[in-house]
């Protein structure tokens, strides 16, 4: 188990979608979990004693953002391979097939694997710009709750909502701070 830092914590869906450099829905096609390792000296990788997973996600609809390619890297910080796994306290990862909403932020990370040259992103806030589109379109998420809506106000005010409204909110906020 593993505690994930958060660097922003979005107050308000305005905060997220001005944060956000890309906004889009999409699915999750494949998974690829792997042992983080840094080269230290050209040649010699040194294991950092932690796993990522890198989520294949198929683009459906882009909200915000200049994204070209009809599928993207979403790297997230945790994951299980044969030989290790980092599980996180606050957050469930991305699933196979899991249909999704995104708020993206570019990542460009030389030392990790060069998947076809898609492009990689993290998700904006963690794990707070990811919401999972549920059966009767309906808004989810990723944070592990006990018996509540999760701590975090974007989500609680969102969770449970149909995604047809939600994504005219969105589209909403992008038109009133339009990207520069």
């Amino acid at each position: 188990m593993v505690m994930i830092t958060v660097a922003f914590t979005p107050d308000s869906l305005r905060d997220l979608v001005g944060q956000a450099q890309v906004i889009l829905t999409g699915t999750v096609a494949s998974l690829e979990a792997y042992v983080h390792r840094r080269a230290v000296e050209p040649g010699r990788p040194v294991d950092c004693g932690s796993v990522r997973t890198d989520a294949i996600v198929r683009v459906d609809t882009i909200l915000k953002g200049d994204v070209s390619f009809r599928e993207i890297i979403v790297d997230q910080d945790a994951g299980e391979t044969p030989e290790r796994a980092t599980v996180p306290q606050q957050f469930d990862l991305l699933r196979e097939n899991d249909r999704l909403v995104l708020f993206l932020t570019p990542w460009d990370n030389p030392e990790l694997p060069d998947r076809g040259g898609l492009p990689r992103f993290v998700i904006t806030g963690v794990w707070t710009g990811a919401f999972r589109v549920e059966p009767g379109g309906v808004l989810g998420h990723y944070e592990k709750t006990r018996g509540s809506t999760g701590s975090n106000p974007v989500l609680k005010a969102y969770s449970g909502r149909q995604v047809e409204e939600f994504l005219a909110e969105v589209r909403d906020l992008i038109a009133q701070n339009p990207p520069r």
